[in-house]
């Protein structure tokens, strides 16, 4: 059986909207389907076939501050580039937990939506940024902007799918926003939002280009090619 890869809270929780916590541990076992609710409902219980992918990609869901990083097995329903939903999950031990700057999120959210929106513009302003311009003159201003395009192309493909690859793009581009404004905010609440920003945007454009290119080994691929 394949190890699969659980991220908790630093008090092993997890928790899905207004549901109770979870609560796991060494050897600790869940159920969904009528059973304990997990983290993506009372349904099923989400969790990952990489480690990198449970650390870049759980904020798509869930921002986690100081997380914990489980090895697992389960029963697999259904999973979906490299997310799998179980009915069954037991975290087993505590692994070492890969760690990725605003910069890398940035990066990885960038190279994933690359493969999946094939707009000149984008290509050409996001290899920039990548090696290391296309940065803004105003980042916050910059950030700010990104967001509003970002929302609504995100509205956009909720109701059509053929243009998934457009909010991939822009919610790369929102996170690269967020990560050069996090440069230029040094401490406070600001940067604190700006970092989840950036967490959670990265997240969705790696997803959507998933759901874009229909290619289930795109992270791993993605992460591969970039030495990670």
């Amino acid at each position: 059986m394949a190890t699969l890869y659980k991220l908790t809270d630093e008090n092993h929780q997890t928790q899905y909207g207004n549901l109770p916590p979870v609560t796991w541990g060494v050897d600790v076992e869940h159920t969904a389907a009528g059973g304990t609710p997990g983290q993506f409902g009372p349904n099923c219980i989400y969790a990952y076939d990489d480690p990198r992918c449970a650390v870049l990609l759980t904020a798509r869901h869930k921002i986690i501050d100081n997380p914990v990083l489980w090895s697992a097995s389960g029963d697999v329903s259904s999973g979906h580039c490299g997310e799998v939903f179980c009915t069954r999950l037991q975290t087993i031990a505590i692994q070492e937990l890969p760690v990725y700057t605003a910069q890398q999120r940035a990066v990885f959210a960038l190279t994933c939506a690359l493969r999946a929106c094939d707009d000149a513009v984008f290509q050409a302003w996001a290899a920039d940024w990548i090696a290391g311009s296309g940065r803004a003159a105003d980042p916050a201003a910059a950030y700010v902007a990104a967001v509003d395009v970002a929302e609504t192309a995100a509205g956009n493909a909720a109701s059509n799918p053929l243009v998934v690859g457009v909010a991939a793009a822009k919610a790369a581009e929102t996170a690269a926003r967020a990560a050069e404004a996090s440069v230029v905010i040094s401490e406070g609440l600001l940067l604190v939002a700006l970092l989840e920003a950036v967490r959670s945007w990265a997240a969705h454009a790696a997803s959507w280009s998933c759901q874009a290119t229909a290619d289930d080994d795109l992270w791993v691929t993605v992460l591969d090619g970039l030495g990670w």
